[in-house]
């Protein structure tokens, strides 16, 4: 266990000029009151990161809360961890994230974590080829899973499918630094998303995919759609009260 008062609960780096890539393992953990991150990867590592449970210090004024960190050219599994209550003070602030992908290496995955209480749930900046799947992301104060372009990087090839998002500002949001184009080629497919006090699913960029959804009781709209080329199929939406019916697409 480690309970921390400031800085990083666990740290796992390779970098440095020539690193030769290597694994690690962090695994049935417990980190809690981490002032920046809980669990950090960085650099040339393939790590496994499972069945941890990682509680962030709730509200922090100074630095950004995340709970688990992969960044910098790491790959790996992040499966069956428990990521709680990563925030900020203000709204304007840079926001706390439960699980953060940000420039990993392609093919890294997110399986079966249950992200609750942050003020993003899970975030991936700038991937490709990740794949966001069967997590429970829930009272998020802003979006549950968030994808989003960062540091000369756009999201593209990455799958998010199956999760269960409830109870978020926005449900699933994938978002572009240029309106209609950008992020590319990214799937969002087989989500139960319920109950945001926003939007359910609202995606940019262009040539995604948003199918097979199951969206309900979004205070706005279920589907948003911003962007240029994109694939809006088979998406269910429904209320606790009625039949389910076939979701319509908002445009701006």
């Amino acid at each position: 266990a480690s309970t921390c008062s400031d800085g990083v609960g666990i740290e796992i780096r390779n970098d440095g000029s020539t690193p030769v890539r290597t694994t690690a393992s962090i695994k049935t953990s417990s980190v809690s009151g981490a002032y920046w991150t809980g669990i950090r990867v960085r650099g040339n590592v393939n790590p496994r990161v499972d069945s941890n449970k990682v509680t962030g210090a709730a509200v922090t004024v100074a630095l950004a809360q995340a709970g688990i960190t992969l960044t910098e050219g790491a790959q790996g599994l992040i499966i069956k961890n428990t990521v709680l209550s990563n925030g900020r003070q203000s709204p304007k602030q840079v926001p706390g994230v439960g699980i953060v992908l940000d420039g990993v290496a392609i093919k890294t995955s997110l399986d079966s974590n249950t992200v609750q209480f942050n003020d993003i749930g899970i975030q991936v900046i700038g991937a490709d080829t990740a794949t966001v799947t069967k997590n429970k992301v829930t009272n998020s104060k802003r979006e549950g899973i968030s994808l989003v372009d960062g540091n000369g990087r756009v999201n593209r090839n990455n799958n998010v499918t199956s999760n269960t998002v409830e109870k978020n500002k926005d449900g699933i949001s994938l978002t572009t630094v240029v309106t209609g184009a950008g992020a590319t080629n990214n799937t969002i497919k087989s989500n139960t998303v319920t109950r945001s006090n926003q939007f359910g699913i609202v995606a940019d960029g262009t040539l995604n995919k948003v199918q097979r959804n199951t969206v309900s009781d979004s205070v706005v709209t279920d589907i948003k759609n911003l962007g240029t080329k994109m694939s809006y199929q088979y998406n269910v939406c429904a209320t606790r009260s009625g039949t389910p019916v076939d979701c319509g697409v908002t445009t701006p």
